[in-house]
């Protein structure tokens, strides 16, 4: 979906723009739907975060790729999220 296509867009970006070799992100534990999402796409459980009253327990989640199946991968991303 959409989620997935932005994702692969933001890896692309940090890759080629900030000669960066992984992105972090923090997602509340409690959120099935996003840690689904972000484990199939090769993110990994790093450090368990409080984000206070308003966010509750988060995870730091990382991703490292590498640049032949990211920049195939965004690739594809971009030609289906021209489709849109």
């Amino acid at each position: 979906g959409i989620a997935t296509h932005m994702l692969k867009l933001a890896e692309r970006y940090v890759q080629r723009q900030w000669h960066h070799q992984s992105l972090g992100l923090y997602v509340e534990q409690n959120n099935a739907a996003a840690l689904a999402l972000y484990k199939s796409l090769g993110y990994k459980e790093m450090i368990a975060c409080d984000g206070g009253d308003i966010l509750g327990d988060l995870w730091y989640m990382v991703h490292e790729f590498d640049e032949r199946s990211t920049t195939r991968k965004t690739e594809e991303a971009e030609a289906q999220f021209a489709s849109f």
